[in-house]
């Protein structure tokens, strides 16, 4: 009745769940203290005029996406809250963590990757035993993937799950 409206519609201006969320908090907490200055006082307040969240203390500079490392694009690709993905996905996600920056090592960054690197990855994918964590242990995916191509084992990855990898390699990119 004071107001003239039943609801109160507002743009966040983000097109990011997690921050329309963390936005939506800060702009009905707003909106509850005006109510509560209109009821304590019986005068009509400016309640959707002024509602735009204040800006947060500005971020340290943003590094550029060429020079993230692989493991800062992966965990940035699986943290996205806009996708959901079952366990069996997020841990094919997180086996092509470690064997890229086992391959490539832990500093290695975007801009840094070439069609040779990539080609690296597929030959090691292509030469990677089946159950390779369980039937060799003790041995990292490289090193298993070295020694079935050293001896010529035959239980090795299908084509379809290398492809399947190199997918996820290419969406993560």
């Amino acid at each position: 009745g004071i107001v003239g409206k039943t609801h109160v519609v507002k743009s966040l201006g983000t097109g990011y769940r997690a921050d329309a969320v963390r936005q939506a908090r800060i702009v009905a907490a707003a909106l509850e203290q005006e109510w509560r200055e209109v009821e304590g006082h019986g005068v009509p307040a400016p309640v959707v005029a002024d509602l735009v969240p204040r800006p947060a203390p500005s971020p340290p500079p943003p590094v550029s996406p060429a020079d993230k490392t692989l493991r800062q694009v992966f965990e940035l690709f699986r943290s996205d809250p806009a996708k959901q993905r079952s366990r069996k996905t997020d841990l094919h996600y997180l086996y092509l963590i470690e064997l890229t920056v086992g391959l490539w090592g832990e500093r290695t960054t975007i801009r840094s990757l070439d069609r040779e690197a990539c080609r690296d990855l597929l030959d090691t994918l292509r030469w990677l035993p089946t159950n390779a964590e369980k039937r060799f242990p003790k041995m990292s995916p490289i090193a298993a993937a070295k020694m079935a191509k050293e001896k010529g084992l035959s239980g090795t990855l299908s084509p379809a799950t290398v492809n399947g990898y190199m997918t996820k390699f290419r969406t993560v990119l």
